[in-house]
């Protein structure tokens, strides 16, 4: 695994820590595929139903849990620019594909590629549907609250958005875990405590110690024994021990 930067006197999140981001077809919860983010990260989503390879046929819409609220993002492989909430982090890539910039949690949800033939005429085909995870770490404290001796929690969450995330946790057979630098499931100590809050919510509350000065947290996605993604938090600081 690759080390988390740590910047001096800084609690920081860094989501290059460790990218394997991934995407698995045939999902057993109804979607054509499941994409494991994280948060801050470029992702691409495929769209494996295209007519015209210039995109000109590709829809590209967008809805949340509530089935209510259906967002066209790209209509007829372009980016509608007058949502743009939602679209200006958002480019149409190679096969028609939906590229998502710096993607947050709010992203999460279910994207359906859709073909059109032309403008105002009816559907084409069948729908390609893919479902976006987002996982997210957030601490406690401030960054520049982080010094040996203090407490910090650290809340590590995956967002579905589109289904209840717990029933997609044990459908999908997923497992959230805190893990150490050789990924190895961190256990609780006098001075470590790991929370489950949910399937898809865990805490890590730790008294920061000496030793954890530029070391790194890192909550994992797995799927079996296959990691999905994972995002890391390192901790680091200068000066004076607080006593």
């Amino acid at each position: 695994m690759e080390g988390c930067l740590t910047l001096k006197s800084t609690l920081q999140v860094l989501p290059m820590c460790h990218r394997i981001t991934k995407w698995q077809d045939a999902s057993v919860s109804g979607f054509n595929s499941t994409v494991f983010s994280i948060d801050g990260e470029n992702i691409t989503l495929p769209c494996k139903n295209v007519v015209y390879q210039d995109c000109s046929s590709t829809t590209w819409i967008y809805n949340n849990e509530n089935h209510d609220n259906v967002i066209e993002l790209v209509g007829h492989g372009k980016v509608k620019t007058e949502k743009k909430n939602r679209t200006s982090r958002l480019s149409v890539g190679s096969n028609c594909s939906l590229n998502i910039h710096k993607v947050k949690a709010k992203d999460a949800g279910n994207y359906t590629c859709q073909q059109f033939l032309h403008e105002g005429g009816d559907k084409t085909g069948v729908d390609y549907s893919v479902h976006l995870t987002v996982l997210k770490i957030h601490p406690s404290l401030k960054q520049t609250e982080i010094q040996s001796a203090r407490t910090v929690t650290l809340y590590c969450s995956l967002h579905s958005q589109y289904t209840q995330c717990d029933d997609l946790v044990r459908t999908e057979r997923l497992r959230l875990s805190w893990v150490n630098e050789t990924g190895a499931d961190l256990q609780n100590t006098p001075t470590v405590t790991i929370s489950h809050l949910s399937e898809c919510n865990i805490s890590l509350t730790v008294e920061l110690q000496d030793q954890d000065n530029k070391r790194e947290w890192r909550c994992q996605l797995t799927k079996g024994k296959e990691i999905q993604t994972s995002v890391c938090l390192g901790t680091g600081w200068t000066g004076r021990m607080l006593m």
